[in-house]
């Protein structure tokens, strides 16, 4: 799986690349176009060829929907739609063929096309290599996961910091910090955060944002106020983290992550629209989400609850293991669209608290040893 940057792409005349905080996006047409007629050439880039799935990152600010098509040697493959005034997110994956050689291209509507941020494509050929997240020696709980348990080590002292000043290195470790704004790790390695406090002020897109990294420890941090997610990139390891009050995800997971051990609650912050989902995956692979706490119940005053884990897209080697799991529609929502290796076993449920039931899923998706908070077998359409 690669994430391309649309900025990288060759554009038409009239469109530009434009900034939403830490989001470089391109914008077809301009500020002063609908943008009709506009396509972004990515031949150059995209490096996949033969059947992959592929997801397209964006927003549209408009007041009408706007389509995006992906065109393969310029005949339309596949089109997506970005829904009225909505907010940065991923599109539903389609699936398409990838000759060698091909020219690829997006093309937008007569009403103009969504601000395009990046293109994430998975090949369907083979599975992904089997690449692991980094190891970090931290036992899985036993028990559910508290503030106790997941906030940052007393008697730290923390040092105020902001995330403009704050200019990461690869191969460092940082403890006792405490970062307003968003952590920008991209294409970094090795970092580590330890006892940190990282609060996005409800201004920035994610906490960390990790996209193209690589060995990226978050441990016993405190993680608060982001519009979208707590975590959003490839390669990062959460363990023992107290992630609340997130206007949209706990956790957005590419690929090659752990999240272990952390406590999840209040998302949906403040925002009527959010999907609010604990852990959300539109296509990754090599990720595990085991002994975390997903408190999310319905109905509470400022928050939603949409779902504790939601798959979709392409996906290998998936594994929710011994979570707590509280509230949603269902607590999961699990339907990766084709791969292989994905489970959920070992985690318990809190009856009553769903709307529809314990999980709405594949029948590629392993289930075993679930149970309910007394003990009893859990099954999916329990409830």
């Amino acid at each position: 799986m690669n994430t391309y940057q649309a900025e990288l792409a060759k554009l038409d005349p009239n469109s530009t690349i434009e900034k939403d905080g830490t989001i470089t996006y391109v914008n077809p047409g301009g500020p002063n176009s609908a943008g009709a007629g506009g396509y972004a050439d990515w031949t150059n880039i995209v490096k996949e060829t033969g059947q992959v799935s592929v997801t397209l990152w964006g927003e549209n600010p408009g007041k009408t929907d706007r389509p995006v098509s992906i065109k393969i040697n310029g005949v339309v493959s596949a089109t997506v739609s970005f829904a009225a005034l909505s907010g940065w997110h991923d599109s539903a994956p389609v699936k398409l063929t990838i000759p060698a050689g091909a020219k690829i291209e997006t093309a937008y509507g007569v009403n103009g096309g969504p601000n395009i941020d990046a293109m994430t494509v998975v090949s369907l050929t083979a599975p992904p290599p089997p690449d692991v997240p980094p190891v970090v020696v931290v036992p899985v709980p036993t028990s559910r996961p508290t503030i106790l348990t997941t906030s940052p080590a007393p008697p730290t002292t923390f040092k105020t910091i902001t995330s403009d000043n704050f200019k990461p290195v690869s191969g460092t470790t940082y403890t006792g910090l405490k970062i307003m704004g968003q952590v920008s790790l991209t294409g970094l390695k090795n970092i580590k955060f330890i006892n940190c406090i990282i609060d996005a002020m409800n201004t920035a897109w994610y906490c960390i944002r990790c996209d193209k990294a690589s060995g990226i420890v978050i441990q016993n941090c405190e993680l608060k106020n982001a519009k979208a997610a707590g975590v959003y990139g490839h390669g990062f390891s959460a363990i023992n983290c107290y992630v609340h009050r997130i206007g949209g995800d706990g956790f957005k997971p590419l690929g090659n992550c752990l999240i272990q051990g952390c406590y999840v609650t209040q998302l949906g912050w403040m925002d009527p629209t959010a999907h609010a989902d604990g852990v959300q995956i539109s296509g990754g692979s090599n990720i595990i989400v085991r002994g975390n706490f997903f408190d999310m119940p319905r109905n509470v005053v400022n928050t939603l609850s949409g779902t504790n884990l939601f798959v979709q897209g392409v996906c290998y080697n998936i594994t929710f293991d011994g979570n707590w799991c509280i509230g949603g529609n269902y607590c999961l929502h699990f339907y990766p669209d084709g791969g292989t290796g994905c489970s959920v076993t070992g985690n318990t449920y809190y009856t009553g608290t769903s709307q529809y039931g314990f999980s709405s899923m594949a029948s590629n998706v392993t289930w075993s040893g679930n149970k309910t908070q007394t003990g009893q077998t859990a099954l999916p359409n329990t409830k």
